[in-house]
């Protein structure tokens, strides 16, 4: 509109067709018209009536004097692109963060009369950004995101000429890069703090090879990395090990992992893929953590038949990353000397239908004073194309054990246990367990009956080696020893510790003298090479009067 005389143009906006505009596209630009005047003229007056009804605008080829930005206001408006427009740094920061309220997409192409942008948006989800090849006055060199809280994507949408971007604070942040190969001069990435949450298999980050070159010339200066629900699987290796690789400050990165996956082993095979060992940050310092999760637990069992049922379900959807944390559901028998069961996760996710293929089986059988069992559960539950398969033949899904028991099978009386445990076939396990009960007199003061108050005691040592070809890949010893103990002054307190050389935990039961029952516990974990402590908490709940049913809260 920019050929139009400024009277033709204020009339035609002045037209009643256009009342309760709600998309304009003013002044833009294209390659088949005559370029525009190479003094960037004042939008018309009349372009401003509809500042109450607009939900998309396109702004190009015009000068925003500061005057006009201060007036403006625009509630509904969402959408919003400045085109080769001139408009000073004070001018558009108040009209991001000021006279439209409602923004959620801003466009920045060719514009200049400013050196710096400033995001402080609780709105705004997406940003796209280009810098103007031609010299005109003041030119945007730097992008600071500030606040953003539901910023999404922030997009180069062309050629960079050594622009600056830095995130302080926009923690949904899910794309950052550019639609358009090309960038004349570095780009500089500078990012505090990144926070990533994962949910699910990823795709293969086919971006790290298309734009390798492009990767090599970014400064990347985030310094701490948060990730809730890492996996382990490939893309989540891929994109962690890309900062690993290039993020030179990086100070820590921390690794929120299943509860299952938080073990040595999985740590150490991780630590290799993430190529620790090549990091660009000579003081980078990466951490394992568990994930807490809150599921709702149930339970029926017959003792006349000896056949139950129970289920888990996570009373926080959002945080099912792996499909058995969707919910397990299984069966079980059980008698003096047999046992057996399997347990199923019936919704790998919202988009497949349920699946029959165990998530976990066992089967114990007793003759005597010994016992032997075996247990088969996968590393990771079938998906996809796969998840009616049953891997069986990997040795690694199963676990084996043998014992030999000395004394009653009864917790009423003395026991003796030694076991050897063969775990996932990279593991040897030998353990020993001693029961001790205890009876003494609780003498009431009003009466001459002296009450009985059994407690019982347990003690157990355990010796875990690592064996086959599977080798550690860190520092860590292939051998490691455990104590552990356990007492129960009464019906109603119990506390257990157990001391190792990586970790010691303690944990304390209470239970209720009223009906229903109900159990509450609280567990804590020490880790003494990170020097970390993990907390966590049960409710238990049950009717004596019914014995075939419970249920209870765990964390």
């Amino acid at each position: 509109m920019y050929h139009l005389q400024a009277t033709t143009a204020d009339g035609w906006l002045r037209s009643p067709a256009l009342d309760n505009l709600q998309e304009l596209e003013l002044c833009s630009f294209e390659e088949r018209l005559p370029y525009p005047p190479p003094t960037p003229q004042p939008l018309p007056a009349a372009a401003f009536r509809f500042s109450e009804t607009l939900h998309v605008a396109t702004i190009g080829d015009c000068h925003f004097p500061d005057d006009t930005a201060e007036a403006l206001h625009f509630p509904k408006l969402t959408k919003l692109a400045f085109q080769r427009v001139r408009i000073s740094e004070r001018s558009l920061h108040n009209i991001i963060g000021r006279a439209c309220p409602a923004l959620e997409c801003l466009l920045i192409s060719e514009s200049f009369g400013f050196h710096c942008v400033r995001i402080n948006s609780i709105t705004l989800k997406s940003i796209g950004m280009c810098d103007s090849y031609e010299k005109r006055g003041i030119e945007f060199k730097e992008l600071i995101i500030e606040n953003a809280p539901q910023l999404k994507r922030l997009l180069q949408v062309g050629m960079t000429f050594g622009l600056h971007v830095s995130v302080i604070s926009a923690p949904k942040l899910e794309t950052l890069g550019c639609l358009k190969d090309g960038t004349f001069g570095p780009t500089k990435l500078v990012l505090d703090s990144i926070f990533i949450q994962s949910s699910g298999p990823g795709e293969t980050n086919l971006w790290r090879r298309k734009h390798r070159d492009l990767i090599r010339s970014l400064d990347i200066r985030v310094k701490k990395i948060s990730w809730q629900y890492y996996r382990g699987i490939k893309s989540h290796v891929d994109f962690a090990t890309f900062f690993v690789l290039n993020a030179k400050v990086l100070e820590v990165m921390t690794l929120e992992v299943h509860k299952d996956d938080y073990n040595e082993e999985f740590i150490a095979e991780q630590r290799r893929k993430l190529q620790l060992d090549s990091k660009a940050s000579r003081g980078a310092r990466f951490h394992f953590t568990p994930e807490c999760t809150l599921k709702l637990r149930s339970s029926i069992y017959s003792t006349t038949y000896g056949v139950g049922a129970f289920a888990a379900f996570p009373l926080d959807l959002e945080k099912s990353a792996r499909p058995e944390d969707n919910g397990v559901v299984g069966l079980r028998y059980g008698s003096q000397n047999l046992s057996f069961g399997a347990s199923f996760v019936p919704f790998l996710s919202s988009s497949e239908p349920p699946s029959v293929v165990p998530y976990g089986a066992w089967l114990v059988g007793r003759l005597g004073g010994f016992s032997a069992g075996a247990q088969y559960k996968p590393l990771s539950t079938p998906t996809g194309e796969n998840k009616h398969s049953l891997p069986i033949e990997d040795l690694k899904n199963w676990d084996y054990a043998i014992s030999y028991d000395v004394g009653s099978a009864s917790p009423l009386s003395p026991s003796f246990n030694f076991s050897l445990e063969l775990l996932r076939s990279t593991q040897l396990v030998a353990s020993f367990y001693q029961h001790q009960v205890a009876q003494r007199e609780d003498k009431w003061p009003e009466t001459n009956d002296a009450p009985k108050i059994t407690n019982y005691i347990d003690f157990g040592l355990e010796l875990a080696t690592t064996v086959g070809k599977d080798k550690p890949t860190d520092d860590a010893d292939n051998s490691s020893f455990q104590i552990a103990a356990n007492w129960q002054a009464n019906k109603n307190f119990l506390v257990k510790g157990k001391l190792g050389p990586s970790k010691s935990s303690v944990a304390l039961a209470l239970k209720s003298w009223w009906k229903p029952l109900f159990t509450f516990s609280v567990t804590a974990v020490n880790d003494h090479s990170k020097g970390t402590t993990a907390y966590g908490f049960g409710i238990h709940v049950d009717d004596l009067r019914n014995p075939d049913s419970e249920s209870h809260l765990q964390s």
